[in-house]
């Protein structure tokens, strides 16, 4: 479940679908890498090598870009049966369209496999040799890597920019899936009875994706679970880390949205 915080709003995130949970799983990944190039101190360069290796790791480990140009083209035709349509703003879909087949040539283009830049650098393998090992990337474990986070800033994040550079595809498509999804439903408000809400989709609706807001300060959080036809979402108070958490006998307000091309 990923959790996302809008304005005074947190929404937890929960997908429905292997692949919306694997656009998850990488926009947090691209995300958390992003932030630290950004921030480019030597401890956060370690954590964007760390996560680098992580990123390409998962998507190599089975045919994700053929899975995600699947999902790109799957929407490319929902998006085109809105053409027409008096009702849907003609613009907005022109450029969402525009995007959706960016993304599916970008991706198509990609001859090689993601992250085969990351494959073939010797300092990466280095540092994949040991980080499996608790602490293992030590500046006495792997004095190369220390050199390497101790070298000018600038230094570091051009390598880290060119470590990413076959992934960007990536990224800007599972961005764009996502961003769709997310605005393919209207938030409402609901209520959980005694910490306890079930809903049937709507005849015709294949669910993606559920998104349930609460208030920053509430002291309730979500589990959800279901597939493509229902969902159910219980929340739980987490009084103390020391403790296990209890579903809440109180009803609990907040806001839904269920997503889904």
């Amino acid at each position: 479940m990923d959790v996302r915080v809008a304005a005074k709003n947190v929404f937890y995130e929960q997908p429905l679908n292997e692949r919306l949970r694997n656009c998850l799983r990488l926009e947090s990944l691209f995300g958390a890498i992003n932030e630290g190039i950004e921030r480019g101190r030597p401890h956060e360069a370690r954590d964007v090598v760390t996560r680098i290796l992580e990123l390409t790791d998962f998507i190599n480990r089975s045919d994700f870009k053929g899975e995600l140009v699947k999902e790109i083209e799957r929407a490319l035709v929902v998006c085109r049966g809105f053409l027409n349509n008096p009702g849907v703003d003609a613009l907005a879909l022109e450029e969402t369209l525009k995007r959706l087949e960016g993304s599916k040539e970008t991706l198509r283009g990609i001859c090689a496999q993601p992250g085969n830049v990351v494959k073939n650098d010797e300092l990466l393998n280095l540092v994949r040799q040991r980080i499996s090992i608790p602490g293992g990337t030590c500046s006495f474990d792997v004095p190369a890597f220390y050199h390497w986070l101790c070298s000018p800033q600038a230094r570091r994040t051009s390598d880290c920019e060119s470590w990413m550079l076959d992934l960007r595809g990536i990224e800007t498509a599972v961005q764009t899936i996502l961003n769709l999804t997310r605005a393919s439903s209207q938030q409402r408000s609901a209520t959980a009875y005694s910490g306890f809400y079930q809903e049937q989709a709507s005849s015709g609706v294949t669910l993606q994706l559920v998104r349930i807001g609460l208030p920053s300060a509430a002291t309730v959080y979500p589990e959800i679970s279901g597939g493509k036809h229902r969902f159910t979402v219980r929340f739980y108070e987490l009084t103390s880390t020391q403790s296990r958490p209890s579903q809440t006998e109180n009803d609990i307000s907040f806001l839904l949205e269920c997503c889904g091309l």
